[in-house]
């Protein structure tokens, strides 16, 4: 019989590269995951190297060891050696990172564990000959990358996950079409038993995980920052030198013994230098203002801000800011620089804003603080209560139906010297280790949260949580700049409408009218509230462009007139002139500044994310409900606000932006359909045609498979010409049915690989070309008129 072929006692070891990609693919993912971990990139590669090739040569002196013993190695010691071979690898694995950790190369311990659970997949995949070995391997595998998926969002690495996944179900087809090889009949596969129980069951069980997952909440634009694990370092107590997360975590990210060079660590260490002030700060990467040539003002200022001439002791207090400044600085720096010059480290997912500072009077020139007594509500009372045994300042106030997930984030203070919590918009609670004082805090004058004291003392690490909205909710709440919803809160107040509030003044200066229209025309026929927000800040996205090198027109006092005239400017003038359309347009608007931290910030060597005076940036934020302020993002280039959304507002929101850009496009949409038309109608030609390229496929690369891709490719022809080969019907009695004088050899080859009693030995050339004769012989149009002439004959 045919499986008398597979009977002996020899041992065989071969190469399976169905199991070894998958393997290799979970290799990928694991050093992928561990270039954010790792503190020497080029080890990762040369090790990840070593072990392949290791496991290789392994194997390879194995296999020549047992054919040079010709039948004499019983094969149980196959499986003992191959054994052997993967202890020694773990052993060899684990002393390896014994010795990295001396010269400070090593991984975090959740990390080796991942390690050895690659490598052992790996070397299993290598002997997934043995017996045993190959399900053991692909389960591995499967687990670690399962693992890694469910802790990183980066693309890549989900990419390579995928390949996996598809390799892995490909290997498994391969293993089910094997099993039925015994048992075939004339290539006719065994179909599985599906019974309608089933069947129903677990279409029932899909469609309630698809409704959850259509309601469940999903971040925009998140990036994952390094670290998963409780043990990653620091966490209740422990400390690990080579921790992969945890701001305050790692004593392995200390780069030196000058503090400058310190990375975000619990350190003795104190810098001694000077630390910049916000003022500081905004001079080094803005440049300092530039001096006007008239000093004539367009409209009358209030008492705080008649005072403003000295604009270097203005902005050295944090009274105002200029609009007119010389360039907007480039600052490219290496690490240790970006280090030294820190001004804080923040752990969590990105883009985040946190907010510093913010302005309400703008006169043409300068945006000043001013008196907002009663134009703002009553600011929450700051609590402290217990999670989890620890102090954590929470603010009192009701969270409204648009904020609907919650992030948090870590921060530590470096070199940046302000009183002033610096925190996500939303913000709802903070926790600072061992600090359970209320008195602490208090809120100033801008609505922030402000340390009592001169500034947040040096190496202070906070635990932030802010709310996220959700602006497909916020779409749907209607205008509500007259009024609020009765929503419970007693720190919510109903909104000004009057022209003259700080958060509503518009300067009587050149550019007022032009703004008035361009705001008209950005809200023409769109329904008041978030809508007609989002509409403004896409204009400014859309038309106007972001100009560094802005050019300096000290002579004007409008500097909104400078930045419509030249259709761009720098950052802080597309956040002025976006406040100004929304103030407009009847939106209650201030200009906050702060700084904005991006995925590029992230340093892999320091293993959070390195805030400078190069993340200074400066953007609007507008207030619907009167109790919270919305951030902004006008200036392109710039990511927009963390957002959330269910998947079904996601499906809703793509399908209809598919609509928009087909009524848009006309001729583009007509010739996709046309396309789609035409690939119905020859529906049978084009899938004949890709499983022609999947026949030549299969020639290149697994040539063993080409008898089986012969079958189902003539098979497959003759589905779509309308004749399907019944079950019952062998291969040479329906094919020959189209040409029944021609012989092609190909019937001999199936036969003899379905039938023979000893394996049938053939050449490639030989095979190649009888399979070859026999797919140009039953050609898809020949069988086409085959079958057209016999309907013919029966319709008669």
């Amino acid at each position: 019989m045919r499986q008398d072929r597979f009977k002996s006692n020899t041992p065989t070891l071969e190469w399976k590269p169905g199991v070894a990609i998958p393997a290799l693919m979970a290799g990928l993912v694991v050093q992928m995951f561990r270039i954010d971990q790792h503190r020497f990139v080029p080890a990762i590669w040369i090790e990840f190297a070593i072990f392949l090739i290791g496991s290789i040569l392994a194997f390879k002196l194995l296999k020549r060891w047992v054919e040079r013993a010709k039948g004499s190695v019983k094969p149980n010691t196959v499986i003992y050696l191959a054994q052997g071979s993967a202890a020694v690898v773990v052993l060899t694995l684990l002393t390896w990172q014994l010795i990295s950790r001396n010269i400070g190369l090593g991984d975090a311990n959740e990390m080796v564990a991942l390690l050895l659970i690659q490598c052992l997949g790996w070397h299993l995949a290598v002997f997934s000959s043995v017996r045993g070995f190959e399900r053991v391997s692909l389960l591995l595998c499967g687990a670690v990358v399962f693992f890694v998926c469910c802790m990183t969002t980066r693309t890549e690495i989900l990419v390579f996950g995928s390949m996996f996944a598809v390799s892995a179900l490909w290997w498994m087809a391969g293993i089910y079409w094997s099993r039925l090889d015994a048992s075939a009949i004339d290539g006719n596969a065994k179909t599985l038993h599906i019974h309608g129980t089933s069947t129903a069951i677990g279409a029932g069980v899909i469609a309630i995980a698809m409704t959850a997952a259509l309601l469940v909440p999903f971040s925009r634009q998140q990036i994952s920052i390094a670290g998963f694990m409780p043990f990653s370092g620091g966490e209740e107590g422990y400390q690990d030198e080579f921790a992969s997360s945890g701001v305050g975590d790692g004593d392995m990210l200390t780069a030196g013994n000058n503090a400058t060079t310190t990375g975000a660590v619990d350190s003795d260490q104190f810098i001694e230098d000077d630390k910049p002030s916000m003022y500081d700060v905004i001079t080094d990467e803005f440049d300092g203002p530039v001096f006007k040539k008239r000093l004539n003002r367009a409209v009358a200022l209030d008492e705080v801000a008649k005072h403003i001439h000295d604009v270097k002791q203005s902005e050295q207090s944090g009274k105002t800011f200029r609009t007119m400044r010389n360039t907007d600085k480039e600052l490219d720096i290496e690490l240790e620089d970006r280090i030294s010059k820190a001004l804080f480290y923040v752990e969590g997912s990105v883009p985040v804003r946190f907010v510093v500072d913010s302005f309400q009077h703008f006169d043409g020139w300068d945006w000043t603080k001013c008196s907002i007594e009663g134009e703002t509500p009553l600011p929450p009372e700051i609590k402290m209560r217990k999670g989890i045994g620890k102090p954590i300042f929470q603010l009192t106030r009701v969270k409204p139906d648009y904020l609907t997930v919650s992030r948090i984030h870590k921060f530590k203070v470096m070199r940046l010297q302000t009183p002033i919590l610096p925190a996500p918009a939303f913000l709802n609670s903070w926790h600072i280790s061992r600090v359970d004082n209320p008195n602490l805090f208090r809120w100033n004058d801008a609505g922030l949260v402000k340390f009592d004291g001169e500034a947040i003392p040096q190496h202070t690490v906070i635990d932030i949580k802010g709310h996220v909205p959700n602006y497909h909710v916020m779409r749907s709440m209607g205008d509500l700049r007259h009024g609020h919803r009765n929503n419970g809160s007693q720190n919510t107040l109903p909104l000004s409408s009057d022209p003259q509030s700080p958060f509503l003044q518009v300067p009587d200066t050149s550019s007022r009218q032009q703004i008035e229209e361009l705001t008209t025309q950005c809200v023409a026929g769109i329904d008041p509230g978030w809508n007609q927000v989002e509409a403004i800040v896409n204009r400014m996205r859309k038309d106007f462009v972001l100009k560094r090198d802005w050019e300096v027109d000290n002579s004007t006092d409008d500097t909104v007139n400078h930045f419509l005239s030249q259709q761009g400017g720098p950052q802080w003038m597309f956040a002025t002139s976006c406040a100004m359309m929304l103030r407009s347009a009847g939106y209650r608007t201030r200009l906050a500044s702060g700084f904005l931290v991006q995925k590029k910030d992230y340093d892999r060597r320091a293993r959070q994310s390195i805030a400078t005076s190069g993340n200074l940036h400066m953007w609007p934020e507008v207030c619907l409900d009167g109790q919270y302020w919305i951030p902004l993002e006008p200036t392109p280039g710039f990511p927009v606000p963390f957002s959330t959304e269910t998947t079904w507002q996601w499906m809703v929101a793509k399908a209809y932006n598919a609509f928009v850009w087909v009524w848009y496009n006309p001729l583009t949409s007509l010739s996709v359909l046309a396309s789609v038309i035409w690939s119905y109608v020859y529906r049978a030609q084009v899938v004949t045609f890709l499983m022609l390229l999947w026949w030549h496929l299969v020639r290149f690369v697994w040539p063993r498979g080409l008898l089986r891709a012969t079958r189902q490719l003539l098979d497959f022809r003759f589905w779509a010409a309308g004749d399907k080969r019944p079950i019952s019907r062998t291969i040479k009695s329906w094919y020959t049915r189209v040409e029944p004088g021609v012989s092609t050899g190909f019937y001999n080859l199936w036969n003899a690989h379905n039938y023979g009693s000893q394996q049938h030995k053939v050449g490639q050339t030989e095979l190649i070309d009888q399979c070859r004769a026999q797919i140009e012989v039953l050609s898809f149009k020949k069988i086409q008129n085959f079958v057209s002439e016999k309907s013919t004959m029966e319709t008669s």
